[in-house]
């Protein structure tokens, strides 16, 4: 894949993981930037170790969450459910992030069908707002991306941004 697309970042994806875990599988593959989901002590331990290559992953339940005290130049603002790490396919209130100017992705429940009303909801209400994180919104089933919805939801990200 990086020999045929160069210019696509690699990201490693890690929930529930060991600090011990993550830093030998991220060199290994090489990844360009290390996605972490987890609360901001076990971020804020990984930010020393990646540094910018950290892509946080801050999960949002209430108004001012911990997102603007996550380590990161760029995070991503995801949906909280109880004893899940993400892809829910839920989304959260928006207006809790109302204000945020910190670049963020916006992620949780995101599908080709609402990511247009999604980013102008939240373009809107927060400054910070550079793009989407999107899994489960175009999955067929948990682990399995249907081409044909991530067509669908990368022409409706373009047209929101034309």
């Amino acid at each position: 894949i990086r020999r045929q697309y160069p210019g696509i970042l690699h990201v490693a994806v890690f929930a529930r993981n060991r600090f011990e875990e993550i830093l030998p599988i991220s060199s290994a593959i090489k990844a360009d930037r290390v996605q972490i989901v987890g609360d901001l002590p076990l971020l804020h331990r990984f930010s020393g170790a990646f540094g910018d290559r950290l892509l946080p992953a801050i999960r949002v339940e209430k108004e001012k969450t911990t997102v603007r005290n996550a380590p990161g130049a760029l995070i991503i603002v995801d949906s909280f459910v109880p004893g899940q790490s993400g892809g829910t396919g839920k989304r959260f209130t928006p207006q809790w992030i109302a204000g945020l100017s910190r670049p963020f992705l916006l992620a949780g429940g995101l599908t080709a069908e609402n990511v247009q009303s999604a980013l102008r909801e939240v373009a809107a209400i927060a400054s910070g707002l550079r793009g989407v994180d999107v899994s489960s919104g175009i999955e067929d089933r948990p682990g399995y991306k249907n081409r044909t919805k991530l067509a669908a939801f990368i022409e409706q990200v373009r047209a929101f941004h034309e």
